[in-house]
């Protein structure tokens, strides 16, 4: 990748976030307490795995997996998982509102990646299906934003470190 592409990917990221900040920002939507639990149970657990995935042994993942550390985890990422939960009720109602739809071949070639990623693991299919729908719907959504607004560019403001 030269640079230019990292700097268009690097743009394109930065758009992408400025719009879901905008969005958490401008829609105040309540979060049902017991879907942030779900949430948060489901990204412990992830997380739990991928330990295991790079290395970790069994026992050392089970004695991680203890009520404390859920707690202590659920503390530290609540604001996060309250933030993606709220910008996943947006995407949805905007995809929804906008008639934006996935193009089925399109899922069917990104489970197909997965597959061959994994293969030989055992993967939740209907999981990763869920997971790769949704990130698709994101991307169109997030897409349809800018294509249908003005996005202003902005230079990032350089710190200067003070002299001594």
């Amino acid at each position: 990748m030269c640079l230019r592409q990292e700097s268009a990917v690097s743009t394109s990221k930065n758009v992408n976030k400025a719009l879901e900040d905008l969005i958490v920002e401008l829609v105040d939507v309540d979060i049902p307490e017991t879907l942030i639990d779900e949430q948060t149970k489901t990204k412990f657990a992830n997380m739990m795995s991928d330990f295991k995935e790079k290395g970790m042994d069994d026992a050392q993942v089970k004695s991680m997996i203890t009520k404390e550390n859920f707690e202590k985890y659920k503390k530290t990422s609540y604001d996060n998982t309250v933030r993606s939960l709220r910008i996943s009720f947006v995407i949805g109602e905007i995809a929804k509102k906008e008639a934006i739809k996935i193009d089925p071949s399109e899922l069917e070639g990104e489970m197909a990646n997965i597959r061959q990623q994994y293969a030989g693991e055992e993967i939740d299919e209907e999981q990763a299906r869920s997971r790769v729908e949704a990130e698709l719907e994101r991307k169109k959504v997030l897409e349809f934003l800018k294509s249908n607004n003005s996005i202003k560019l902005v230079p990032k403001k350089v710190v200067e470190e003070p002299k001594a």
